[in-house]
């Protein structure tokens, strides 16, 4: 029972607290179905925000699953390890001086689903060394991290094969068991209690310095996720990829 209570109740829960904004507000896409849309037999004793939100969600599911039509921002599962063709969601055209606060000629904001590169990239290594890690030494810990990994990213292949419209925020419930993957590896490279004092040290002062890469990195992109108004040629110097724009 607690663990059936971690995996499903608290998840459940924790989710549907994450709409407490849908539930309370007015303007929130189908809030008010339910009302159109009495219960029959025992929907009617599910509280009248639930059905709502089940039905939201419901069509969601139907939209996206037939979803094939083009987009130009739409990629394909192989390329979402190495970010290759994030999304953007916002972009205004025009903003010059005097523009949300544009100091200069020409501005860009923008609200790019690009996440963190130095974390992506760096998992590309760590996945296949924790695979390599199992294969050769039975690691349940290794195997679990990659099935982890391979359970959120995998299954879009079909869909791929099947045509279906994709895009990048799909690899999201990837991420957190790519960090797993990271912390992993490098808790393996620094050692256990029998590792020399200079292993330890040496790879120590290495994770100190990647994880002082992430955080440079995710500033230095910052201006690109959250619209923050910056001169145009800074914007430029920030989409490292063509696919990027």
């Amino acid at each position: 029972m607690p663990l059936a209570a971690a995996l499903l109740v608290l998840p459940a829960v924790v989710y549907t607290a994450s709409w407490v904004g849908w539930f309370t507000g007015e303007l929130g896409w189908d809030r008010r179905w339910s009302q159109d849309n009495p219960g029959v037999g025992l929907a009617a004793l599910v509280p009248d925000g639930l059905r709502s939100l089940w039905h939201y969600h419901v069509e969601i599911f139907r939209f996206h699953d037939g979803l094939t039509s083009s987009h130009p921002y739409q990629s394909r599962p192989a390329s979402w390890l190495v970010l290759g063709r994030p999304v953007s969601y916002y972009y205004p055209q025009d903003v010059g001086q005097g523009d949300y606060g544009c100091e200069v000629a020409q501005c860009s904001r923008e609200v790019l689903a690009i996440g963190t590169p130095a974390i992506w990239w760096a998992a590309l290594l760590a996945v296949p060394a924790l695979l390599g890690r199992w294969v050769a030494l039975r690691d349940w810990r290794a195997g679990a991290a990659v099935a982890l990994v391979a359970t959120a990213l995998l299954p879009w292949v079909r869909e791929d094969l099947d045509g279906r419209t994709m895009f990048l925020f799909y690899a999201l419930p990837a991420v957190p068991f790519l960090c797993l993957c990271l912390a992993l590896a490098a808790g393996w490279a620094v050692g256990g209690p029998t590792a020399g004092l200079s292993r330890r040290r040496w790879v120590t002062m290495g994770v100190g310095l990647y994880l002082a890469v992430v955080v440079a990195n995710f500033a230095y992109l910052y201006p690109v996720l959250a619209a923050q108004t910056i001169p145009f040629g800074e914007w430029q110097d920030r989409m490292w990829f063509p696919s990027w724009i």
